[in-house]
């Protein structure tokens, strides 16, 4: 599935297809990137520093000290130990990981997995199916470092002093990386027992919010994640999109496969408000595949699983008291792929429709309803142009019509056999199964051939007992 990401001060557009990124300035309209994920080469390793000896030993000056030949023969020794350790962590890299390709069956594509702005959006970061970490300089969009991930990633964040990258994986657990030191493999922070789906940072950079396929979202202090502050419970599926609302940064709120909304207070895991979104003609309960909230204002759109457009909510909040409801719903004519809002409070909407791959909305009241309408834009405007670039790119984007959802394979299946209980013990209150006194009368007649064979030698002594 393509995604698309506003950089949070609406200074990039960057969409994501495949293996392909497509990165667009929203100020200088002739700057367009597009990079293709593939698989990193590792360095040479370094070259092991050997003597050369031209037979010409007479010819070395005789007021060479033996100490700074000693000094010299150390030196040798520390590189080639050097060489080997390197060798070693290389090749104990490239067994883990191959072993882990074969484990899990799945073949490499490249195909971009997780991807994320940084906060002032200096810094982009991506994951690929390549199990690879790369992260962006955007100002000249060069490649700062690549860095391998140990298992296929779900999620990304950086945190808030733009020093740090967090890095979630299918297994559930959250790696720590630096942002510029390449040398840094990552350090492991915390981990879930099942599959981790989504994760946050808090404002403060204090709490690290994780997701997983158990219903749970675990609140954990940051630097140290072994201290779990509280977590979020309510959810009776898992647990697919989470975000910390920006006007109120102490409240977040979470999407599930249950087909509800809910607004918690993180810091205690108290939940504030629940919405459901399960259409009463419907039997299935849909996914919420996205979120986004607005800087500017308090709505939150969020995407549905098979559902055709886009619900838009509005939340408000006295002290620790916090009432949201739906306000607008856009039909679109396929299911969008992504939503985003930008500095203007305009929602912009990536779907996979040619000629019309982005289109941008208003809000307006009319008798005191809320609703949406495309924005009328005026000729030249950076908006109309950043449209038009990303509908020639079309051949990218139309690589991800048969990608599958995420969560498609990720429900749990439960079996209800109570009905079923219920109707053989009624029938069997009303008499209508026979098999009790089948077998009542089976056991009877073999307790009497258990006694007729009873030996009458056997029978006399216990008589006469």
């Amino acid at each position: 599935m393509a995604r698309f990401e506003l950089s949070p001060c609406c200074i990039h557009l960057v969409c994501t297809s495949l293996n392909k990124i497509v990165a667009y300035s929203l100020i200088n309209e002739k700057e367009r990137k597009c990079f293709e994920c593939t698989e990193n080469k590792k360095p040479p390793l370094p070259e092991k520093t050997e003597k050369h000896h031209n037979g010409q030993q007479g010819a070395q000056k005789e007021t060479e000290s033996k100490d700074t030949i000693l000094e010299e023969k150390q030196q040798e020794d520390e590189a080639e130990e050097k060489v080997e350790v390197h060798q070693d962590k290389t090749k104990s890299r490239d067994d883990a990981a191959a072993g882990d390709s074969e484990n899990d069956g799945h073949s490499c594509s490249g195909v971009i997995l997780a991807h994320s702005f940084s906060p002032s959006s200096r810094y982009y970061a991506v994951c690929d199916d390549f199990k690879q970490l790369s992260i962006f300089d955007t100002t000249t969009w060069s490649k700062i470092n690549t860095r391998s991930v140990r298992k296929r990633s779900t999620s990304i964040a950086f945190n808030h002093a733009e020093e740090m990258v967090y890095v979630g994986d299918k297994s559930g657990d959250v790696y720590r990386f630096s942002v510029k030191n390449e040398e840094d493999e990552g350090t492991l922070v915390l981990g879930h027992v099942s599959m981790l789906l989504d994760l946050a940072i808090s404002p403060d950079d204090k709490y690290i919010l994780t997701a997983d396929r158990d219903e749970k979202i675990r609140v954990s202090h940051l630097p140290n994640c072994y201290n779990i502050e509280c977590f979020c419970l309510g959810h009776t599926d898992l647990v697919s999109k989470i975000a910390i609302l920006p006007k109120e940064q102490d409240m977040l709120v979470s999407g599930s496969a249950d087909a509800s909304l809910r607004f918690w207070k993180y810091t205690s895991g108290q939940e504030l408000c629940r919405l459901s979104l399960k259409q009463i003609e419907e039997t299935t309960r849909p996914t919420v595949l996205c979120i986004r909230c607005s800087r500017k204002s308090n709505y939150v759109a969020i995407l549905l699983e098979k559902y055709k457009g886009v619900k838009i909510f509005e939340y408000d909040r006295v002290g620790d008291v916090l009432d949201a409801r739906l306000v607008a719903s856009l039909e679109t004519c396929v299911e969008p792929w992504d939503i985003a809002f930008d500095e203007e409070d305009h929602l912009w909407v990536f779907k996979p429709q040619q000629n019309e791959i982005i289109t941008v909305y208003e809000f307006y009241m009319q008798e005191n309803i809320l609703k949406l309408k495309p924005t009328s834009l005026k000729e030249g405007n950076q908006i109309i142009k950043i449209k038009e670039k990303v509908n020639n790119d079309w051949s990218i984007f139309k690589e991800s019509l048969k990608v599958e959802s995420l969560y498609r394979n990720l429900h749990k299946k439960c079996q209800d056999n109570t009905k079923d209980w219920q109707r053989r013990k009624e029938l069997k209150i009303k008499g209508k199964l026979h098999t009790a006194p089948e077998q009542t009368e089976e056991m009877s007649a073999c307790k009497k051939i258990k006694v007729d064979e009873v030996p009458t030698t056997l029978k006399e002594e216990s008589v006469q007992s």
